[in-house]
């Protein structure tokens, strides 16, 4: 299901190559924790399901009203291992 999800987003990929992990994000979705010093800590969450992925960013929202109901932006998909290379890479970013 997941592979088929990150599939559906990406129309111009038709099969998801072998040891290739989808990793799904919605851009500018942030949660927000606190560390052992009680500040304040902004991480961009990735998910390896679309389903969870959905489930917390509904969680993060106002409570639906029922005639505006809560619209999920687009969700995006990437890669496990690009997106390793690019967090181990030290002229990468953080987007």
């Amino acid at each position: 299901e997941d592979v088929n999800d990150a599939l559906g987003l990406d129309e111009s990929v038709t099969e998801l190559a072998e040891g290739k992990v989808p990793l799904f994000y919605i851009n500018d979705f942030y949660l927000y924790e606190k560390d052992n010093n009680n500040d304040e800590r902004k991480t961009s969450p990735l998910y390896f399901r679309k389903s969870e992925l959905l489930d917390a960013y509904q969680k993060q929202q106002p409570p639906p009203n029922k005639q505006q109901p809560i619209t999920v932006p687009e969700v995006k998909v990437t890669e496990l291992f690009a997106t390793l290379i690019e967090m181990v890479n030290p002229n990468g970013t953080d987007e």
